[in-house]
C-alpha cells in the first residue's frame, strides 16, 4: 500500500519515477482482481478525462463533480469485489489531492499525474493478473 507520501510525489510532484514503482507494486498487490474490473474503472477515469479536456478547452468548470463521483463508485464495486480495497484507498486519497488547490492549472496538472498513474496501473495489472 502507498503512503500518503508517495502519492503526494506522484499527484502533486509529479514524480513519474514514483508513479512507476507504485503501479507497479499496486498492479501486482491487485492480482486477484479481474483484468475486467480494472479496465472499468480506468474506462471510467477515461472518459473523466474527456470531459475535462472539454471543459478546458470550452474555458468552462472542470467536471469536480464526476470527479468526487469516483469515490462512491469505487466503494460500491468495492462492495463487490474486496480484493479492490488497497485501489479504493489510492483513488480517494489522489483524488482529494487533485481537488486540493484552488488554482485551475495546478489542478488541471495533477488531474493529468492522476490519469497516468492510472494508465501505469491497468498495464502493470494486466501484466500480473492471474484470472
Amino acid at each position: 500500500m502507498p503512503t500518503q507520501e508517495e502519492l503526494t510525489r506522484i499527484i502533486v510532484q509529479g514524480d513519474y519515477g514514483q508513479l512507476d514503482r507504485t503501479a507497479q507494486s499496486l498492479g501486482n498487490a491487485l492480482n486477484q482482481v479481474a483484468k475486467s474490473q480494472i479496465r472499468k474503472i480506468f474506462g471510467e477515469v477515461r472518459r473523466l478525462e474527456a470531459e475535462w479536456e472539454a471543459a478546458q478547452s470550452a474555458r468552462q468548470a472542470r467536471p469536480l463533480p464526476r470527479l468526487f463521483m469516483l469515490k462512491p463508485r469505487l466503494a460500491y464495486q468495492q462492495q463487490r469485489e474486496k480484493k479492490l480495497k488497497p485501489l479504493v484507498e489510492v483513488v480517494h486519497n489522489m483524488v482529494d489531492l487533485v481537488v486540493q488547490p484552488k488554482d485551475a492549472k495546478e489542478q488541471d496538472r495533477r488531474f493529468r499525474h492522476f490519469v497516468d498513474f492510472m494508465e501505469a496501473l491497468t498495464a502493470y495489472h494486466y501484466v500480473h493478473a492471474r484470472r
